[in-house]
Formats: C-alpha cells, structure tokens, sequence
C-alpha cells in the first residue's frame, strides 16, 4: 500500500466550497445557503442524532488528520466541532417538536 504524503490544508480546498468550507477555512466564496437549516429535511425525512454526529466529527478529523496538516487543518477541526453544536441543537429542537423558520421567512438585512 502506498503512503500519502500529508500536506498543508492552506490553498487545499477542492470540491470544499460545496458545504461551506472555502469561505470559513480560506475566505473564498463557497456555499451561500444555511448549512445548519439544511439539515432540517433530513431530520425530516431520516432522523439522527448525537451518536450520529459523533461520528461523523470522528470521520472528519479521522480525515483531516489523515490528509492534512498545519493551522488551518486544526481550525478546520474546531470549526466542525462548532457546526456540530449547532447542528445537535436543531436536532434538540426537532426532538421536541419544534419545526425551525422556513429560511425564507426569515428577512436579510439589506
């Protein structure tokens, strides 16, 4: 099996902009939607919850990790960390009933 070489996560951002990561890791725009809001279809339609999430911030550091190195990959790691603390409170939420607002309810500043 051949070993990979681990590099720096700075300018290593790929298909990333898909899910937001561009802008929050390298102020490049990326997705520009509610990436916490999204997760309330999928709530819907599949509930999950902490084990899930635990995973799943397992798989991303296992990953990061892995792949990368350098500030930016630990600021990548706690940042998925503050993504899966506001993502276990939608959960909460929805645990209890409480649907969160249409994003288009909700009214921008402009």
């Amino acid at each position: 099996m051949a070993s990979r070489r681990r590099r720096s996560f700075v300018g290593a951002s790929g298909g990333a902009g898909r899910i937001g990561w561009c802008l929050r890791l390298f102020d490049r725009p990326g997705y520009a939607g509610n990436a916490v809001g999204a997760h309330q279809p999928v709530l819907d339609r599949c509930p999950f919850g902490g084990r899930e999430l635990a995973r799943w911030l397992e798989l991303w550091e296992e990953t990061v990790d892995e792949l990368f190195t350098g500030e930016t990959a630990e600021l990548a790691k706690q940042r998925a960390h503050l993504a899966g603390e506001a993502i276990a409170a939608l959960v909460r939420r929805h645990q209890r009933g409480i649907r969160s607002l249409p994003l288009s309810a909700v009214s921008r500043p402009g």
